[in-house]
């Protein structure tokens, strides 16, 4: 079954609305998915319409006390409040489910990895005991997980649980990161091929780093300069400043993964007010989230282009 970590190594990247996105994006071209929140942040969870979420999560399946299918629930939107009971009213996205988790369960976690070397390859025994649990038709299409925006104890087991079935297309499952066009967040790209080889070479599993995913672009107003006009285009006018990181990032990566770098994402404050208002942006006020929803429709399509996101293998 296709599955994919979204992981880096520099914060702030856009790493979890990119998940957010992806996950909208993919239910809107029919696809099944099923989001694995492993972010000690929780903000998956928040998002998909569990922010006080105490119950069974991803900790539980790890563990053994609970399966996937007894663990995950469906995505949902928050809408507003009962006008009578004042209670949160939501709405079940279809297609769409969440294993969800919430700080506390993971921070433990976290701590007990490194003392038990051998939980590294427990969620991904729970996916492939998951393909034995749940029907055919109850089972997603794709699998999606968040992973914390830092080097943590939990990047080795989001990034082998990615191997969970053994499935020889290219692109067919391994790592999607995000990157914004600056020195500490590019940076972080090479430290994270690296850390994957060095899962390869301690557990003995073949992780790629499959696509890059340049997020929170300025946009520069006005026409296209006569200069510009002999640049590489984008969809949208990239701000002078960026445009350069932008090139540099394209020309060293997006020929030599799979996935290659995406079109790039705009910077807005929408995604930020959608975050506030837990609501998943492609759901948030649409007049507003358009161009962004469309920056990241782009990329999709530009990933399944190239290979991301096949038809499960039945």
């Amino acid at each position: 079954m296709p599955t994919y970590a979204f992981m880096n190594l520099a914060g702030s990247t856009g790493k979890t609305t990119t998940l957010i996105a992806t996950a909208c994006g993919l239910v809107r071209r029919g696809y099944k998915v099923e989001v694995y929140d492993f972010d000690m942040q929780a903000n998956a969870s928040t998002v998909f319409g569990y922010p006080y979420y105490e119950g069974n999560s991803i900790v539980e399946v790890m563990t053994g006390a609970k399966t996937i299918a007894e663990t995950a629930l469906p995505a949902r939107v928050l809408k507003g409040l009962d006008p009578e009971t004042g209670a949160e009213v939501y709405e079940e996205i279809k297609n769409l489910t969440i294993v969800p988790t919430y700080r506390k369960a993971l921070s433990e976690m976290s701590v007990d990895i490194p003392r038990k070397p051998a939980n590294v390859n427990r969620l991904r025994r729970a996916m492939i005991a998951d393909l034995d649990q749940r029907a055919d038709d109850e089972l997603p299409d794709v699998r999606l997980i968040d992973c914390g925006g830092v080097a943590s104890p939990l990047h080795p087991v989001a990034a082998l649980a990615t191997t969970a079935e053994d499935d020889d297309r290219p692109g067919a499952s391994g790592i999607i990161t995000c990157a914004k066009p600056a020195g500490k967040e590019v940076e972080g790209v090479p430290d994270l091929i690296e850390e994957l080889s060095e899962y390869g070479e301690t557990y003995n599993r073949s992780v790629e780093l499959l696509s890059i995913v340049p997020c929170i672009i300025p946009v520069q107003g006005g026409a296209v300069s006569k200069a510009e006009q002999d640049e590489r285009q984008y969809h949208f006018r990239v701000a002078s400043g960026y445009r350069p990181m932008l090139d540099d990032l394209t020309d060293a990566y997006g020929d030599a993964l799979i996935g290659g770098v995406t079109p790039p994402v705009r910077r807005t404050t929408h995604v930020d007010h959608a975050f506030t208002a837990r609501v998943p942006f492609p759901h948030y006020r649409p007049a507003e989230t358009r161009d962004v929803v469309a920056d990241y429709d782009a990329v999709v399509d530009f990933q399944i282009a190239r290979g991301l996101f096949p038809a499960r293998v039945q």
